[in-house]
């Protein structure tokens, strides 16, 4: 219980921090540019990511109401933290996606095997890690500003947030929560263009890239 409410209780701050030690960590160990520059750079951004995500996702399942009222502030990534992360996440994306076209007809077998792996996996954790950090961007919201109605009886938690977030991010749309204030409607256009644009360009051009390659 100590240690639950411990990790909780871990400001954003504190989470990246962690996180960007695990990357570097990795780098490391792995000694990047060395050989297989691609998958030591994509290796690095899933040990980061991953980390942010266990970390995030371990307090949405296990922090109660009472607790999200009270740390959603220091939680909430920030403007500035949420941007680098929309850039971070596109430029991972997008290099992985590069990189993978670019190695496809100079390697077979296991290592092109390894490649599409890694590339599948950084795009998919950059997808989440956006939407994620937006949950915790709209439970702030919320709670500052009461500017979400769930429908039902009872405060929403952070799966309700997770809910939303998520139903923007792959329908660029609201569902049944009703938006009351400006700036959360505000933040979820920006959210919802961003989701539009990574869901058409990124991953559509994956799953085309990786399907040509299936078939040669």
């Amino acid at each position: 219980m100590n240690g639950t409410v411990f990790i909780n209780r871990l400001s954003n701050r504190s989470r990246l921090a962690i996180s960007a030690s695990a990357g570097l960590l990795t780098a490391l160990v792995l000694e990047i540019g060395t050989s297989r520059p691609s998958v030591h750079i994509m290796a690095v951004w899933l040990a980061f990511s991953l980390t942010q995500l266990f970390f995030s996702w371990f307090t949405i399942l296990t922090c109660r109401v009472d607790e999200l009222k009270k740390n959603a502030k220091d939680q909430d990534s920030g403007r500035a933290v949420l941007s680098l992360f929309m850039l971070l996440t596109t430029a991972v994306s997008l290099l992985g996606i590069v990189l993978l076209y670019v190695s496809a007809d100079q390697k077979t077998g296991s290592e092109l095997a390894l490649h599409v792996v890694m590339t599948l996996s950084s795009v998919g954790t950059a997808w989440a890690v956006v939407h994620t950090t937006f949950a915790f961007k709209y439970a702030n919201l919320h709670y500052s500003l009461n500017g979400l109605d769930f429908p039902g009886k009872g405060e929403p938690d952070y799966l309700d947030f997770v809910y939303f977030s998520f139903v923007i991010g792959t329908t660029f749309q609201v569902s049944d929560v009703a938006i009351l204030d400006r700036k959360i409607r505000r933040t979820a256009l920006v959210h919802g263009v961003l989701s539009f644009m990574f869901n058409t360009t990124i991953l559509a051009l994956s799953i085309n890239i990786i399907s040509s390659m299936v078939q040669r």
